[in-house]
């Protein structure tokens, strides 16, 4: 960009020439400084391990069942001549549940774990935009660390376990996931030029980590290594790759001097682009007849009015819905399966759905980043494949059969994985407006849990989605691409109307 680096000989600069040596100052004092590739490619590769090794554990909570199951957990819930004839049994037929009562207390406990990894978003995306993607990795590291020592802890009790303590240390595991996923991400924010990377390696890893509570279940079953013990391993991994993680994070004024820089970046780029589009046009007429994306709002809608439209209340039942049936299904399907199967196709079924859960929702993690990019003001498009998807899902998981159960475990890592996607669709700017929810400083007044919400959609969803444009576009790019700016231009630039030609 010749106007900022200087004019050419014989013509005044129009700007002065940045100073050199302010451009080559690292935004921080560690050891590598931002902009070396060691710096980079090493935040690519922690964005993915530290995600797999603390983001979603609990979604592959139905492989520790057996563990806890051996180990006793919950087994007052059953009446006493019950509990003393499971606790008697093999250790091999120790690991199915003793009575309904005790599969219950394993429901809930589930429930509330996955309910975390969910809902807790919200505080997290407030916490990143008011305090940075350091604060965050913070408080999710210290919940992380303290459930894997509860649930080593505990474990190492013996008989003298405590169900107070499962009952503390899952959901301190499963409220850490969504704050580990989203400190990460502000890695892409930091290089976008890797932001198609990080981001697909991210989102995979959150669902791939179910992988490690199968991996405990193996190392338990197979090798005899008791849980305090695989608890306690993964405690000192996850200390290590949690501080490394964090000292490649931004601070909070380092966030905020970044943020800036790229907006005015990004301004400097736009302008660019627009003038390079009107010298190279010939007309205005081109831009004139741009198509017009429809807006779903009004300047003046208040937030009441935009929570209570027809299209956000459907969309918020139906992520409530198949988030209930999703957590249902992980909870019970191995019981279910055991009760309407013989038992030998029902362990055949859970191994398969174990394995085959995080690897396809990894893979169908492409195919979301397509769809969302290709058909992002086209979104009944995408909303009609992840509902149909849900009902085949719904359907089969209905059926007691065994080709019906198969299908229903190859259905929900796909339909899972689609339907996270969604929530990028749901902060397009046509249906939301940008300014009750964007924000660049905190402001003064405290947030309503309404406003944080929607200061969380629009701040992370938005900032998600351009990532997910730019990977297609990375790995993908079009042959006979538009001028850019040309297609959806939000606010004709001056130089293109008549009244200025």
């Amino acid at each position: 960009h010749r106007h900022l680096l200087g004019a050419p000989a014989g013509r005044p600069p129009s700007h002065p020439a940045p100073d050199r040596r302010a451009q080559k100052m690292p935004m921080d004092s560690g050891c590598l400084a931002p902009s070396s590739k060691a710096r980079q490619w090493l935040s690519v590769v922690m964005s993915g391990v530290a995600v797999f090794t603390m983001g979603g554990l609990c979604f592959g909570f139905d492989s520790i069942y057996p563990i806890l199951y051996s180990g006793g957990a919950f087994l007052d819930y059953c009446p006493a001549e019950q509990a003393e004839q499971c606790a008697a049994r093999p250790i091999e037929t120790r690991q199915t549940k003793c009575c309904d009562d005790q599969l219950s207390a394993f429901v809930k406990l589930t429930s509330v774990s996955l309910f975390g990894a969910d809902g807790v978003a919200v505080v997290y995306g407030e916490l990143i935009d008011r305090a940075g993607p350091r604060w965050c990795m913070s408080i999710a590291l210290v919940l992380a660390w303290l459930g894997l020592g509860l649930v080593s802890f505990n474990a190492s009790l013996g008989g003298a376990q405590r169900d107070w303590m499962w009952n503390v240390a899952f959901p301190l595991i499963g409220n850490a996931g969504p704050g580990i996923f989203m400190s990460v991400l502000s890695f892409g924010e930091v290089y976008p030029h890797l932001g198609p990377t990080i981001t697909p390696l991210a989102a995979s890893m959150f669902d791939g980590s179910a992988f490690v509570f199968l991996l405990w279940k193996v190392l338990f079953q197979t090798l005899h290594v008791p849980l305090s013990l695989i608890a306690s391993f993964w405690l000192v991994l996850a200390v290590c790759l949690g501080c490394l993680t964090w000292s490649l994070l931004l601070s909070r004024s380092q966030t905020e001097r970044m943020r800036a820089e790229h907006a005015q970046q990004a301004e400097h780029e736009k302008s660019t682009e627009l003038q390079s589009a009107v010298e190279t046009a010939g007309n205005t007429d081109t831009f004139a007849e741009a198509p017009h994306v429809p807006l779903w709002y009004s300047e003046g809608d208040s937030l009441i009015r935009l929570f209570s439209r027809t299209d956000t209340v459907l969309l918020l039942l139906f992520m409530c819905i198949a988030n209930l049936n999703q957590s249902f299904y992980i909870e019970t399907f191995a019981d279910q399966a055991r009760e309407t199967l013989p038992l030998q196709q029902a362990e055949e079924i859970v191994e398969v759905f174990d394995i085959i859960f995080p690897i396809l929702s990894i893979a169908t993690t492409p195919l979301a980043i397509f769809l969302v990019t290709r058909y992002n003001h086209r979104e009944h498009i995408y909303m009609g494949v992840v509902c149909g998807l849900s009902c085949l899902f719904g359907v089969t998981q209905a059926f007691p059969s065994r080709a019906a159960q198969y299908m229903a475990a190859l259905f929900f890592g796909p339909a899972r994985t689609l339907q996270w996607y969604v929530q990028p669709l749901a902060s397009l700017s046509s249906r939301r407006p940008s300014s009750p929810f964007h924000r660049t400083k905190p402001p003064s007044n405290p947030h309503t849990p309404t406003h944080a919400f929607t200061t969380h959609q629009s701040h992370q969803n938005r900032t998600l989605y351009e990532r997910m444009r730019r990977s297609l576009e990375h790995w993908f790019p079009r042959k006979h691409a538009p001028p850019a700016g040309a297609l959806h231009p939000p606010h004709p630039h001056p130089a293109l109307t008549r009244s200025s030609a």
